[in-house]
């Protein structure tokens, strides 16, 4: 590889993903010093993609909820809620209240789209098997939708994708299965409801949305997700093609390694927010909705935890 790198000209990297989770150094990548940031003669990144209409139109849907109770303390976001305490993102997740109003929020969003599309797919990215039997149960039992599941359980995963991608099931719900290179140009409308939030993952999740289909005037895509910290800093750097902040090379250590670390269900980050500010984002659209006709809570809380306030949906139209 070295030898590769230093006798040409030029190198072409056919990547969506142009950065590692496992901080291995990127074959054949150049890196400046002092900084050790990446550097690229010429990136073709999702802005490029939308204007030359090979990609569609991201739009971030992010719900935040205005009075969250912990330990009987209240606070008014999820960022702040989460800062402050010790609660734990599994737990908005999971939160019967929260599941039920993010549910609404996609399925309300995909019947839309299907009045222009009629074969339009959503997919929700759960945290486990149990969580994603539950989704599908509530997806067919309260919201009268049409819904598969696909897991690392099945024997037949990619039978399962198969014919979803050509049928007019509405839904299919995932786990650790369909994040990377799974090609399914119907899927419109995602809600993104995994523990894990890398920014690598949430990107890879919200390019399953992304794929173009010709002849459909409205090609936006739309992804839902909680306000949690991290989510939002990925949300709002959505026009960074490759953030030298999460790319670096330590030079004394030598491999990339990764500013924001995966996040698991005993780890939680204080993501920087405010250093996205920079970035230019457009104007945000605050949509707020009464928490307390989305359900009870269920999810035995490591906090004492309880949604009181009312919804807020952060739309992001990115490009």
């Amino acid at each position: 590889m070295t030898t590769i790198s230093r006798d040409v000209s030029y190198i072409l990297a056919m990547t969506g993903t142009p950065w590692r989770t496992d901080q291995a150094p990127i074959s054949l990548a150049r890196y400046i010093e002092p900084e050790f940031s990446i550097h690229l003669d010429y990136s073709y990144g999702l802005a490029e993609a939308i204007e030359d209409n090979v990609c569609r139109k991201p739009e971030v849907i992010l719900i935040d909820n205005n009075n969250l109770a912990v330990n009987k303390q209240n606070y008014g976001s999820l960022s702040s809620a989460m800062t402050e305490t010790d609660l734990q993102y599994r737990q908005i997740i999971t939160d019967i209240k929260a599941l039920r109003y993010s549910l609404s929020s996609a399925v309300n969003k995909l019947t839309e789209v299907i009045q222009e599309q009629p074969d339009a797919g959503g997919l929700v990215v759960a945290s486990s098997v149990d969580a994603a039997v539950r989704i599908q149960a509530l997806l067919i039992n309260d919201f009268g939708q049409s819904a598969v599941l696909v897991s690392y359980r099945e024997t037949n995963p990619q039978d399962i994708i198969e014919t979803f991608r050509t049928s007019r099931t509405r839904w299919i719900v995932s786990v650790s299965m369909i994040s990377e290179g799974t090609d399914i140009p119907r899927l419109r409308v995602c809600l993104h409801l995994s523990t894990v939030r890398t920014e690598l993952f949430f990107r890879q999740v919200l390019g399953r949305v992304l794929r173009l289909i010709p002849k459909i005037d409205n090609q936006r895509a739309y992804l839902f997700t909680f306000a949690e910290p991290s989510l939002t800093l990925f949300t709002e750097r959505l026009k960074v093609d490759v953030p030298q902040t999460i790319i670096r090379q330590d030079k004394e250590m030598g491999p990339v390694s990764m500013v924001l670390p995966l996040l698991d269900d005993n780890s939680e980050v204080n993501a920087d927010v405010e250093s996205a500010k920079s970035i230019g984002m457009p104007e945000v659209n605050w949509l707020t909705k009464d928490a307390e006709t989305y359900g009870t809570h269920m999810c035995k809380s490591f906090a004492e935890f309880q949604l009181i306030g009312q919804y807020r949906e952060r739309v992001f139209s990115i490009f």
